[in-house]
């Protein structure tokens, strides 16, 4: 991108606050895809992946994309990938099952 890069020394405090879990939703997913462990955070990267590039093309609401996410993350099966070509075919899967199912 075109913005310059952040240079911490220019900032020497910073402050955190907690999340807005209820307007910030994907947040709220993401922290229990990582909890779930396993193939679930790659269930929900492709899903979120898919809604954000529908949302882009106008074919969906904003407020869509948690809702994808979430149907995608009920309808996930867990496993445990042990190679990455496993989590490669989880994440297609993923891709392909939102868009049969448009």
């Amino acid at each position: 991108n075109d913005f310059p890069r952040l240079d911490f020394s220019q900032y020497p405090s910073l402050t955190f606050e907690k999340p807005d879990l209820e307007n910030f939703p994907c947040l709220n997913l993401a922290y229990h895809a990582s909890q779930l462990g396993g193939n679930i955070p790659c269930v929900m990267n492709a899903a979120n992946e898919v809604a954000v590039a529908q949302f882009l093309h106008d074919r969906i609401k904003f407020n869509d994309i948690p809702k994808i996410i979430e149907q995608a993350l009920e309808k996930a099966v867990y496993c445990k990938p042990e190679s990455i070509e496993e989590y490669l075919e989880v994440d297609k899967e993923v891709r392909r099952n939102l868009i049969q199912s448009k």
